[in-house]
């Protein structure tokens, strides 16, 4: 089972949202343009948070944008969202991110069609990776994989580096610190309910996206860099939408037709859902302060969660410019 340890930090849709988003090969998204040294930055530049007021609420919550990477200028909160979460007395992500959820989370991604991994790719995408995962790490090898589902190695490559340094990721970090401040955790989705976003999908699409990425890893590393750059100086929508254009983009009609799928599912239909908890929640418990911590792209789409709840009477303020 050691071949799971990278897989401790959330396979969440964000994962995903970078394999797809290597898809266009040589067709990049501009880097972005800024004055401030990334470099020097201790957290981001503003927040990605929005307060929420009104209705029955008898103080604010909060609405707070992840994107699921483990750097350390993102994990240390902007002082209006460390604030926010001081405040709060419960705090929400995704999925369950407890140790024992997670484990429970592993014996989900193992195959079950009689198949290695290695034989669903075939012979050619196999070198591939080895090159891949070898210029990472000399020990690392495909066949370590052999018995994941080909979705769940390729929502595991793009992230591999930072997930074998032992770094976690925002989400993790919130989720592990609420522990530790005696806050109360919840959760808004199930890891179910998520993992449909990826099992919808047959082996022979796995397998297109998985060569895709590997035929263009050059690009994942940049890609990588361009959205922690969009997190740090940006504000939450031009980075969501930022993102969405980067996962809209495709090398062939099958891949173009896939994107199509994995964005409706992934965004519009998880945002319906997510808001419907957060409503939920608010209305269980008016007198608490929440705060939802969920991945950026979230506050975008149809059924953005914001939106929802001002269609539900509540005032959702942005702190951010």
């Amino acid at each position: 089972m050691k071949h799971l340890a990278c897989l401790r930090s959330p396979l969440t849709a964000f994962a995903l949202c970078l394999f797809i988003s290597t898809w266009a090969g040589a067709e990049q998204s501009k880097p972005i343009d800024t004055d401030i040294d990334i470099n020097s930055l201790q957290h981001p530049v503003q927040p990605a948070l929005w307060r929420v007021e009104g209705g029955d609420l008898k103080k604010p919550s909060y609405l707070f944008g992840t994107i699921h990477l483990p750097d350390p200028r993102i994990t240390n909160l902007h002082p209006q969202a460390e604030q926010a979460f001081q405040e709060s007395d419960v705090i929400y992500t995704e999925i369950d991110l407890s140790p024992a959820k997670q484990l429970a989370l592993a014996s989900k991604l193992m195959r079950s069609d009689g198949k290695t991994m290695t034989q669903s790719i075939g012979p050619e995408a196999t070198e591939q990776m080895r090159n891949y995962l070898q210029s990472i790490n000399p020990a690392l090898n495909p066949e370590a994989f052999d018995q994941l589902q080909t979705w769940a190695v390729g929502a595991t490559l793009p992230l591999i580096e930072y997930q074998l340094a032992g770094k976690q990721a925002l989400d993790v970090v919130l989720f592990q610190r609420a522990a530790d401040e005696g806050k109360s955790r919840d959760a808004i989705e199930t890891a179910d309910s998520q993992l449909k976003v990826f099992t919808q999908f047959t082996e022979a699409e796995q397998v297109i996206m998985i060569k895709e990425f590997l035929a263009n890893t050059d690009v994942a590393e940049e890609t990588v860099a361009m959205l922690i750059t969009a997190y740090l100086v940006g504000n939450p929508y031009d980075l969501a939408e930022l993102m969405k254009e980067d996962m809209e983009k495709a090398s062939s009609p099958e891949a173009e037709e896939i994107n199509q799928r994995l964005m409706k599912s992934m965004l519009d239909d998880r945002n319906k859902t997510m808001s419907e908890t957060v409503l939920q929640k608010l209305s269980e418990a008016p007198e608490k302060t929440h705060f939802f911590a969920v991945g950026v792209l979230h506050y975008t789409g149809q059924d953005a969660i914001q939106e929802s709840l001002e269609a539900a009477a509540y005032t959702v303020t942005p702190l951010f410019k």
